[in-house]
């Protein structure tokens, strides 16, 4: 029996027979493979092409397809997720034993971590599944499976109430100088953490009032890391209001607006400071995703133009600040048919007095 090869996602493997002959048997997966094989020539079993574990194929599809297509700074998040979480359980485990039991196994372990954090380690699985499947490793992709149980998006991400959110401007002065500066920028300008920890003061344009947001900080074991925005969306400017402008002078001449040096603070660094904030304006556990959140809901309570508020959050598709930030209000909802009222009643006024006009004439 001869050596079996793999061709174009197709397997294949030549068998010596008894009476001299040499036939080939081929297949779309290892096991249909082998199926063939045994149906058609009995009991010898061909020699197949060995099973990778789960981190030898992993890695390799890594380096030949996964980093070609993202930029550093976010293909470190990803290997930050599989290093720490995916290689340790998986490592060792041929890819065709991972059932959804083993998937299953997985998450159970990591039900304590965000339900963002798990959606990411899914898409990371799916897709070193999906390319197992086509080389012919794996038959089916358990990360696929409707059985999976896995974390439920928390709530903590929601906006803020309007009258939380105005409560919380109003302690912003009474924090130290530092972390009164970190809240009010998460607070009156809607920017996410890294753009805010990114920020530097040549950024702050105090006579336009505006800050020019075209870089952002992730963290890697605890360093920061400096990127660029990932999408043309995020390279934008925003507004300094007169609530924000104390926060900012003076201007410094050079370094990074939060923490002052010419690299960004780290992670540690950041926490401690979110939770200094979080016990001293009572409200424990806010992100700053939340703050974000609340600043653009409140100018969708404004009603502020919506591609007002899609440009100054940075979305490139307008449907993400449609579903996310501009909720619905029944106030606002009364509010608006109010004003559409007046506004026909207006024009109809206007009408009949100039019909009335027309005729006397």
């Amino acid at each position: 029996m001869k050596e079996g090869f793999c061709l174009a996602k197709k397997y294949s493997v030549k068998i010596d027979l008894p009476d001299g002959r040499t036939v080939e048997v081929s297949g779309t997966t290892q096991k249909q493979l082998v199926e063939r094989a045994l149906k058609k020539y009995g009991s010898g079993k061909p020699a197949l092409p060995s099973i990778p574990t789960f981190g030898a194929y992993a890695r390799k599809w890594w380096q030949l397809y996964k980093a070609p297509k993202h930029k550093p700074t976010t293909l470190q998040t990803y290997q930050n997720a599989m290093e720490k979480h995916i290689y340790p359980f998986f490592q060792s485990k041929p890819l065709n034993e991972i059932t959804i039991d083993t998937v299953q196994q997985f998450f159970n372990l990591h039900m304590n971590l965000s339900w963002s954090s798990v959606r990411q380690m899914r898409i990371l699985l799916h897709e070193v599944f999906s390319a197992a499947i086509e080389d012919g490793y794996m038959d089916k992709d358990p990360t696929a499976s409707s059985r999976l149980v896995l974390p439920t998006k928390r709530s903590v991400r929601e906006a803020l109430p309007t009258e939380a959110f105005v409560d919380v401007m109003k302690q912003i002065a009474c924090l130290e100088p530092e972390d009164a500066r970190l809240l009010a920028l998460l607070t009156y300008t809607g920017m996410r953490r890294n753009e805010v920890l990114g920020l530097r003061w040549e950024d702050i344009d105090l006579d336009e009032r505006l800050v020019h947001v075209r870089r952002g900080a992730t963290f890697t074991s605890n360093q920061p890391i400096i990127g660029t925005p990932k999408t043309k969306a995020g390279y934008r400017d925003i507004p300094i209001t007169e609530h924000l402008l104390p926060y900012l002078q003076p201007a410094q001449k050079g370094g990074f607006v939060i923490g002052g040096g010419n690299t960004p603070i780290t992670q540690s660094t950041y926490d401690r400071a979110m939770e200094r904030i979080g016990k001293a304006i009572n409200l424990h556990g806010a992100t700053a995703h939340v703050f974000r959140h609340s600043y653009l809901t409140f100018l969708g309570t404004l009603n502020t133009n919506v591609k007002t508020i899609q440009a100054i959050a940075g979305h490139s598709d307008i449907q993400t600040t449609m579903n996310r930030y501009v909720h619905k209000d029944r106030q606002q909802i009364h509010l608006a048919g109010r004003a559409f009222s007046e506004k026909v009643s207006e024009f109809l006024s206007n009408t009949t007095a100039a019909n009335m006009v027309s005729s006397k004439e």
